[in-house]
């Protein structure tokens, strides 16, 4: 797969891209300067606590919302991360939004990169 920008990576994030996205997403997010626990980015595409763990990482004190219906075929979930929770003016809000937890914190994250400038 060839580089894409944080949001090319988001919408595939959303889409449930392949397996082949852990490792763009590794290295997209290595070259932004930001850690990934464990060094591997394929845990946080399935697990929500491997993502939240990957978002504090790159945006440490950003105030991360999830809201969602759970369901195991149809779940809705939409991530909102922003600076604080108190400015509704944010300029760099991400949002994201998937049938996986995981995928729209990661979605969320990129945007709000995307935003930042990183990418």
């Amino acid at each position: 797969m060839p580089a894409m920008t944080f949001r090319e990576l988001a919408e595939a994030v959303e889409e449930n891209g392949g397996p082949d996205l852990a490792p763009v997403l590794g290295e997209a997010l290595s070259l932004a300067g930001v850690g990934i626990p464990g060094g591997d980015a394929g845990p946080a595409l399935d697990s929500a606590d491997a993502a939240l763990a990957v978002a504090a990482s790159a945006l440490p004190g950003w105030s991360i919302r999830l809201d969602g219906r759970a369901s195991v075929e149809h779940g809705h979930w939409r991530c909102v991360i922003r600076r604080s929770t108190s400015d509704d003016e944010d300029t760099y809000p991400g949002v994201g939004k998937s049938n996986r937890q995981a995928r729209a914190v990661l979605a969320a994250m990129l945007r709000a990169l995307a935003l930042r400038g990183a990418g």
